[in-house]
């Protein structure tokens, strides 16, 4: 015998979701129903991978249902006002299952749990004479009735019989039914939608667009289409949308939650453009279909038509103003940051600068804030400076190429390893005399096959070099005497 009777405590447990993929046992993988019969030859155990999604009587809840146990769940869009109706028959008259019925058009599976607004039928009626048949077929006029099957007139924590009053729903509304194996047996049943009136509920209609949630200026980073009825995630894709910009096309990617999940369905989706929107101007969202094989309902029905949704953006954000990264310079130099912009309303600089651009000779973190319409964004630099000449290069001021094996050569002296290395000599009317791009090529003082060269010449010397944790080039030029 199933209780008749709980302690009802507030609804303020909420149900987390875990990101594991939904089964026929799980709101989100419900099964559609387009046909008049369904045979569940082996009933599931266990309730899927999104376990108590109703708020049961065993928890606290109001749901008329101990709880979710051994379930099935089923989905359906109605086609016209009219009153809903179905027959449960097990396979042994002797099993005892449960049910409820959630209006979830405006809704999430996920907020099944939190507000009992959206149950709109129940039956946990079981025991004594109430185990096999059930259902909500017209055979009395109660819309919930709790465990038990001996209480009149029953509640939602009492129940008198397993069937309910027919359903009324209406036009439009999308509709979850959870069938809960109360005996946990594997018999299985077949269930019975003929009680219905001729709603639609196998539908024939094919979707529609119901509700657009255009980007809104300085907020554009998500499209929201919502159609009439769940759509199958199969057969919604990137390339059935493009929106068509002021200066390009974006191409479009399509996501969900259920998507997130790899659900079955869904009927709210978010489109991601790529790239993003950046420029003001008017756009135009084209969805592209076949009418025969996009966008299909649970039932198949395809979107037909749709047109080509506009609409205009005034202002967009802004984009952090690009500067580069942490910077280190050496001592006297100086680095200047130029971050115009032509959207831009105002820049704000950490030292107290509003201009766009400022020069920078003293170590330290800058910022720089730019501003339009839809509010500021910023960028940082550390800037650091260091002492360039701790890498000595030394190039004589004289050389004797005189055979004494003193100073016979002219050569580049240094401490650190010099790559990129480069050495030019000119004499006094700019002629090039000497070069070399190998540090220890030293210049003997010849020219041509000349080897009487006496006078003052002029180099100019270019390396680069790897000191305090950065890369520097430098140039460096001088003059020298040669004597014979």
């Amino acid at each position: 015998m199933k209780k008749a009777s709980c302690i009802l405590v507030s609804l303020c447990v909420g149900l987390t979701l875990k990101a594991q993929q939904p089964t026929i046992q799980d709101c989100l993988g419900a099964i559609p129903i387009c046909t008049e019969i369904y045979e569940e030859k082996n009933a599931p155990e266990g309730s899927g991978n999104y376990t108590n999604e109703i708020f049961g009587s065993n928890d606290g809840g109001l749901c008329c249902m101990d709880d979710e146990r051994n379930s099935i769940w089923y989905t359906f869009t109605v086609n016209k006002d009219g009153k809903f109706g179905f027959l449960l028959t097990p396979n042994d008259p002797n099993d005892d299952y449960d049910w409820a019925l959630f209006d979830i058009t405006h809704a999430s599976c996920s907020d099944i749990r939190r507000d009992i607004s959206l149950q709109v039928s129940c039956n946990a009626a079981g025991g004594d004479s109430c185990n096999g048949l059930t259902g909500a077929d017209g055979q009395t006029s109660f819309a919930n009735q709790g465990g038990g099957c001996s209480f009149y007139p029953p509640d939602v924590l009492s129940g008198f019989s397993a069937h309910n009053d027919l359903i009324p729903v209406q036009k439009g509304n999308t509709y979850v039914l959870v069938v809960s194996n109360w005996t946990g047996s594997t018999n299985g049943y077949v269930i019975d939608f003929s009680p219905s009136e001729d709603l639609g509920i196998f539908d024939n209609d094919p979707p529609l667009v119901a509700e657009i949630t255009t980007p809104q200026d300085c907020e554009v980073g998500t499209f929201k289409l919502e159609f009439s009825e769940n759509i199958q995630l199969t057969s919604i894709r990137n390339d059935n949308f493009v929106l068509h910009g002021p200066l390009q096309d974006h191409q479009v990617t399509v996501n969900s939650f259920a998507h997130s999940i790899k659900g079955e369905y869904s009927k709210v989706f978010d489109l991601h453009f790529i790239p993003a929107i950046s420029e003001p101007g008017t756009y135009n969202l084209e969805m592209l279909i076949d009418g025969k094989s996009d966008i299909l309902d649970l039932c198949g029905n395809p979107l037909q038509s749709a047109n080509e949704i506009e609409f205009t953006i005034s202002e967009t954000p802004l984009s952090p103003p690009p500067i580069p990264g942490d910077t280190l310079l050496c001592e006297g130099a100086m680095l200047h940051l130029d971050v115009t912009h032509p959207k831009a309303i105002t820049y704000q600089w950490s030292d107290g600068s509003m201009l766009p651009a400022i020069d920078i000779d003293q170590a330290g973190i800058y910022t720089v804030a730019i501003e339009n319409a839809c509010g500021a964004v910023e960028s940082e630099i550390r800037v650091e400076f260091a002492n360039c000449d701790s890498c000595a290069i030394y190039v004589p001021n004289a050389f004797t190429p005189n055979g004494d094996g003193v100073n016979d050569v002219l050569r580049v002296f240094s401490d650190c390893e010099l790559s990129d290395f480069s050495f030019s000599i000119y004499n006094r009317w700019g002629g090039m005399i000497h070069f070399s791009e190998d540090q220890n090529n030293c210049w003997n003082g010849t020219a041509q096959g000349d080897t009487d060269l006496s006078d003052t010449y002029v180099y100019l010397l270019r390396y680069k070099v790897q000191e305090l944790g950065a890369v520097f080039y430098r140039e460096l030029a001088g003059s020298f005497s040669l004597i014979r």
